[in-house]
């Protein structure tokens, strides 16, 4: 009878491809799970056994098949012992094993590829704020997708108007051509890749360029801090939010958005008259810079269309819903985002304007 020589490259491709569990149990065979010591428990099984006598033998297979990776399992000196079992016989069989080896492996190759680096598209708007562009580099936000496990290989698609003061209406005709232009062709061609957003610009335009990204595509956007720094997966502090129903009934809606800041009722009052019932959607944690993370802008986007539906199941379709927002840019877009113009009611999305010295609400956009 021959040795149990086995390849050690079989071996390492044994323990990497089980990504270092056993096959059957999925026990951790690298460390003790007692002490935490780092010991290697992991034994080589053979699926049709080394010797003629033993489990699952084939006197017909050579030595070198049966140390050969294709017929070697890792598992913990549990399950080894438990499949050589004379008991076991006709329960763990050669293509029951075969199977559960498949299957790990193709487990571990699927999770393993999900932490490849992603392709994506870079898409970037930066509108003026009153009289200041809100510009930024394509560099930083290179490095930032680069730094969140995203690559590209196209050119940024600019989205960024060209005006030197702020115009809503103009603001909006510009970003519906250039969308048309350089992102709607992409979709009608069905060219499906991760969007990494990037922008800056008064929240009404924020919220309007969300609504021209549906639910139909894979958007990661990138929140930005008043030092102008981007904001990915940071989980050094979870926000999360609250929907709060008005005390009140009345004629006419609105949907407060409090998180950067929290917005009094006499600002709604002064614009929507008295008769007026208001919702609002607040944060637990109130205050700039408070959002950093794609589960945040999740459960906002959940929480927002909640909210939206809850108001057009209790109030008409011809019903308007006025919106008034303190929210960063990426819970702005992330807002128009959740919009769905064929089911939902109107919105009406107001922006605090400063005129003669005097700060008053003016609704600059419908959706």
């Amino acid at each position: 009878m021959g040795k149990r020589n086995y390849d050690i490259h079989d071996v390492i491709a044994l323990l990497v491809a089980s990504g270092g569990r056993c096959h059957i149990c999925n026990k951790d065979i690298m460390n003790d799970w007692r002490s935490h010591e780092k010991i290697k428990t992991a034994e080589l099984a053979h699926i049709k056994a080394f010797s003629d006598n033993g489990p699952r033998a084939d006197k017909s297979l050579s030595i070198s098949a049966r140390n050969a990776n294709e017929n070697l399992l890792v598992l913990c000196p549990t399950c080894h012992a438990i499949i050589d079992k004379k008991i076991a016989e006709g329960i763990y069989t050669v293509e029951w094993l075969l199977a559960k080896k498949e299957k790990k492996i193709r487990q571990i190759h699927n999770i393993l590829e999900k932490l490849n680096d992603e392709e994506c598209l870079i898409i970037k708007y930066s509108g003026v704020i009153e009289t200041q562009n809100s510009s930024f580099s394509d560099e930083s936000i290179v490095q930032m997708c680069f730094s969140n496990g995203f690559f590209s290989n196209e050119e940024i698609i600019s989205l960024s108007e060209d005006s030197n003061c702020e115009d809503i209406a103009q603001s909006i005709r510009q970003i519906d051509d250039k969308f048309t232009v350089r992102v709607q062709r992409l979709f009608d061609k069905q060219i499906e890749k991760t969007i990494c957003l990037f922008a800056r610009a008064p929240q009404p335009l924020l919220m309007y360029l969300g609504h021209k990204f549906n639910d139909k595509h894979k958007v990661e956007i990138f929140t930005s801090h008043r030092n102008l720094q981007w904001k990915y997966n940071d989980t050094s502090n979870m926000n999360s939010f609250t929907l709060v129903e008005p005390m009140k009934r009345g004629g006419k809606v609105a949907l407060v958005l409090e998180v950067t800041a929290m917005i009094s009722d006499n600002r709604i009052y002064a614009v929507l008259g008295d008769d007026v019932e208001i919702w609002r959607i607040r944060a637990t944690d109130i205050g700039v810079d408070k959002i950093g993370n794609q589960a945040e802008l999740k459960a906002f986007y959940g929480i927002c269309v909640d909210a939206i539906d809850k108001i057009g199941l209790l109030k008409e379709k011809n019903v308007e819903i006025n919106v008034f927002s303190a929210v960063c840019n990426s819970l702005a877009i992330t807002f128009g985002r959740a919009i769905f113009a064929k089911s939902h009611n109107n919105i009406n999305i107001y922006d605090a304007v400063k005129e003669n010295g005097v700060v008053k609400d003016v609704c600059k956009l419908s959706l």
